[in-house]
């Protein structure tokens, strides 16, 4: 009831902008078991989703968009694309294909030693970060790893959150190829690693030792935060409803001032009235906003951020993902 209150509420408001809603459920095509956690969304985009824990989903579509395909990707599974302006967006049922691609296989050979270890122990305490301020879809950090003539074995995967302002919130990890651009590509591993956390601010460890993962390519730590339905349905309010004073690209510091760049790139920041604060605080945004530390700018790039599941990757010239390997002999 609840779900279909808001978003009817959600609707009315964006009828006024021809927005359209996208409801549905993701299952596999073999066995018709729902996928959760499947990316759903407009390619190189914000507009982007995921599926709940039973497959099931909610979408809203700008009005720019209707044109567009929604996509539809989850671990292990093809993609698909379905045409916007062809598509029945109630109960939609979207049935992907287990993929049959073949994952690599880590060959060792006589003296090729398998570097065992954490993925992210640093002692670094302040960091900067990304979190997602618009859409639906989780926000990503990825952090490139050099691997050689090596073999990595990844035992435990560390990162760091910078703030978090829900009570609980869901991070996927993810290894990712390395494209011929040298962005994140496709998935390496194909199951789900997910961990559920209430740090507000702090270290999150997760333990992968089960899953044998050993790599012997250059690859993509990917963080990923994963939005559960509560989170889901407060961006949506958020989107239909945006603060009656909000600037695009702004920052709210310490819920006292707001920053941002003029047209002339001059960064302005202003004292927040009582009223504007009260409005914020009434209207906090579920956010995780994942650590990275400083580098020099003259260094190799090193990591990429993205606003969203399906938003084009963002090269970061100046800082990189909490992460820096650490061997087990």
């Amino acid at each position: 009831m609840k779900l279909s209150i808001i978003l009817t509420a959600i609707l009315v408001v964006g009828q006024l902008h021809a927005q359209k809603l996208v409801s549905g459920r993701v299952i596999s095509k073999q066995s018709n078991a729902p996928l959760a956690f499947a990316n759903i969304g407009i390619l190189n985009s914000t507009v982007g989703t995921f599926s709940f824990e039973d497959g099931s989903f909610n979408i809203i579509i700008p009005s720019d968009k209707l044109n567009d395909r929604l996509t539809f990707s989850a671990l292990g599974y093809d993609k698909l694309h379905l045409n916007l302006s062809t598509l029945d967006s109630t109960k939609l049922v979207v049935s992907l294909k287990e993929s049959t691609k073949v994952l690599n296989e880590v060959n060792i050979t006589a003296g090729r030693e398998i570097l065992n270890g954490t993925w992210g122990l640093t002692k670094v305490k302040s960091a900067t970060g990304y979190s997602c301020t618009r859409g639906t879809g989780g926000f990503a950090m990825a952090s490139f790893v050099p691997v050689g003539d090596e073999v990595f074995g990844i035992k435990k995967v560390n990162f760091f959150i910078g703030v978090s302002q829900l009570e609980s919130y869901m991070m996927r990890v993810r290894f990712q190829a390395v494209e011929a651009n040298n962005q994140p590509g496709e998935d390496l591993f194909h199951e789900n690693i997910i961990v559920t956390s209430n740090i507000r601010e702090g270290w999150i460890g997760v333990d992968v030792t089960k899953y044998n993962i050993q790599f012997n390519q250059d690859f993509f730590l990917v963080i990923e935060w994963i939005m559960d339905e509560s989170g889901t349905l407060k961006m949506l309010e958020y989107d239909a409803n945006p603060l009656s004073w909000d600037i695009v690209g702004s920052t709210i510091v310490n819920q006292k001032k707001m920053t941002y760049f003029d047209d002339d790139g001059e960064k302005i920041t202003v004292e927040l009235t009582e009223e504007q604060i009260a409005e914020y605080k009434a209207r906090v945004l579920p956010k995780v906003y994942i650590g990275s530390k400083k580098r020099n700018r003259r260094s190799t790039p090193y990591s990429y951020w993205r606003e969203g599941n399906m938003a084009p990757w963002t090269r970061e010239y100046d800082h990189e993902l909490v992460a820096n390997f650490e061997y087990e002999y």
